[in-house]
């Protein structure tokens, strides 16, 4: 089926659209030179190209129409413009030397905006910041962002925290759509690879108007790479060694693109033995091991834009128990985990006269296997053949859908839903959560308008969610779990502004409600969680967690220097927490 479905696609993609065209030459501000190598990129339909040696461009574009454009160059300020396409345009730019470059584009924030629009502080750390970062992990490495921490539990098991919160309350968005990994126990870390990210975007306070639930700490919002630039071939290859872990990290990719064709393949494997500590001992069993390749094929049409990603990552993580001597063996001992993730995305954009559509769908499955005192790792995990203590199988089915109404006197519109169906199955000895099924769907619609030098953001949205879960094992058993059902709903919204007193200072406000329900872990508890040392019971009479903030900031961006204010007050109601 999988052939049909690559066949159609070089059909409809083979016929190539007859193109408006953008094209214009990129100099230097002060010197008049111009500038060869500039990117030149249009976010919204992820297509790019570069300055020749005389520093000319051109751009071939599927359709009439408004686009973002965003012009970089390393040591030269980048330019955010708004362009209106009737018909072919000529367009110069004069780049600007800086040491403080502007920020790009804001992918999250719906609007692909710059940030003096988003009354949201929304931090943007690249590809160059992970790839110089001395960190092991993807996760350590966002903590160099400011109010951004993690809770760890060993060197690859970390998961975020903003603004002192976490778990199930901050949301993870990637390949288009929120990703699940069972981020409710101590042990269970991020589950995604650094390999083929563009960036990532982090967003402090509730953004339940726009992803929903769990949402209500903030977003980490992981960007895949851009595509080649039209009509290019390109490969690279990377790799880092750490001497805390002798470990290492590599990945080898290949990319490439046409004027309405795009694809993309990326490999890696990380290594890492245990973790040293200062007074030369290792903490034992922090050893990991990970696989991840991640592929993509997309195309345009005049009507049409898609994209199709897949991902695969498998981690093999010890579970540190113990202070141990030097050791720098990479074979697994138990306690350990093997967590195996596959997520498979199409995300399409839909042009009907002046307005568009945006629809994503995506399936993620997540098995982690847990494995306890007693059995005998090989050297090889991926031929571990012993059975697992602890086997669940998360599968989710989500959606998201947004159209953009056309702009009407400054004012830009949005209706939105997102929904998703999610399964839980236990296959191992024993089970931290029950059998359980979820169904969860919301409504949105959110206001955009703007005027000179003052911009504004507000939206309501309603969600639903209903979860059902079985009953497992014999009554009055350890572990014993009863079947119930549960319905939570919420109404949510947000409300801020951004004002541009120059081109140097600017003030931003914003307040916002978000939500979170009992999660399964939470609700039906009933046992001994080995990872936590504790033995926990679950209250199906928790409410849903309600949260409002308020959030009030400055920031300057200087020739030399970049100053940012902020101050928020969180006030969160039906808080869920551990009660001894």
């Amino acid at each position: 089926m999988s052939d049909i479905f690559l066949v159609i696609i070089f059909i409809m993609t083979y016929k190539v659209f007859n193109a408006q065209v953008i094209k214009g030459k990129l100099t230097d501000a002060e010197t008049k030179e111009t500038l060869p190598g500039v990117n030149i990129y249009l976010p919204e339909i992820k297509k790019g190209a570069v300055s020749d040696v005389d520093g000319n461009y051109t751009l071939k574009l599927p359709r009439k129409g408004t686009y973002k454009l965003q012009i970089s160059f390393v040591g030269y300020d980048i330019i955010l413009k708004t362009v209106n396409v009737e018909e072919d345009l000529t367009l110069n730019f004069e780049l600007t030397p800086t040491i403080i470059e502007t920020k790009e584009f804001v992918i999250s924030s719906v609007y692909h905006s710059s940030q003096n629009e988003n009354p949201v502080d929304v931090i943007q750390f690249d590809n160059k910041q992970l790839t110089q970062s001395s960190a092991p992990t993807l996760m350590q490495s966002l903590t160099h962002v400011a109010g951004v921490n993690m809770i760890s539990t060993g060197t690859n098991i970390g998961k975020p925290v903003i603004r002192g919160l976490s778990y199930n309350r901050v949301l993870v968005f990637s390949e288009g759509i929120a990703i699940d990994n069972q981020q409710f126990g101590d042990e269970h870390g991020l589950g995604l690879s650094e390999i083929g990210i563009d960036k990532v975007e982090v967003i402090k306070g509730p953004s339940s108007l726009l992803y929903g639930a769990d949402a209500m700490g903030g977003v980490l919002h992981f960007i895949s790479e851009k595509p080649a630039n039209s009509n290019t071939i390109v490969g690279d290859f990377g790799t880092k060694y750490f001497s805390n872990t002798n470990g290492y990290s590599s990945n080898l990719g290949i990319k490439g693109a046409t004027e309405n064709f795009r694809y993309r393949l990326r490999g890696g494997y990380t290594s890492h033995g245990d973790y040293l500590q200062g007074n030369n001992d290792r903490v034992t069993n922090t050893r990991y091991t990970e696989s991840a390749l991640k592929t993509s094929v997309g195309f345009m049409k005049k009507w049409w834009t898609n994209d199709v990603d897949y991902s695969f990552l498998q981690s093999a993580i010890g579970i540190p128990e113990e202070m141990g001597v030097q050791n720098i063996s990479r074979t697994l001992q138990t306690p350990f985990q093997i967590i195996t993730n596959h997520i498979i995305s199409t995300q399409n954009t839909f042009y009907i006269k002046n307005s568009h559509i945006n629809f994503n769908v995506g399936y993620l499955e997540n098995n982690r296997k847990e494995f306890g005192e007693g059995t005998l790792p090989e050297a090889i995990y991926h031929n571990y053949t012993a059975p697992a203590v602890l086997n669940m199988v998360l599968k989710t089915t989500s959606y998201d859908i947004k159209w953009h109404l056309p702009e009407i006197k400054k004012m830009e519109l949005i209706f939105g839903s997102q929904g998703k169906y999610q399964t839980n199955r236990n296959n191992g000895e024993e089970n931290l959560i029950p059998d359980a099924n979820e169904q969860q769907m919301g409504g949105f619609l959110m206001a955009k308008y703007s005027k000179n030098k003052f911009t504004t953001i507000a939206g309501m949205r309603y969600d639903a969610k209903k979860m059902q879960g079985f009953e497992m094992d014999t009554l009055g058993d350890e572990g014993y779990k009863r079947a119930f059902k549960q319905f939570y709903e919420s109404y949510n919204g947000s409300l801020g502004f951004t004002y541009q007193f120059n081109d140097k200072l600017l003030m931003r406000t914003n307040v916002a409600s978000g939500f979170r329900a009992p999660n399964l872990a939470e609700l039906s508890s009933n046992g001994v969680h080995e990872g936590t040392f504790r033995y926990e019971i679950g209250n199906l009479a928790l409410k849903t967690e309600q949260n409002f903030e308020i959030d009030f900031g400055f920031e300057y961006i200087g020739e030399h220097v970049s100053l940012a204010l902020s101050a928020f007050n969180n006030s969160i109601n039906n808080y869920i927490f551990l009660s001894p």
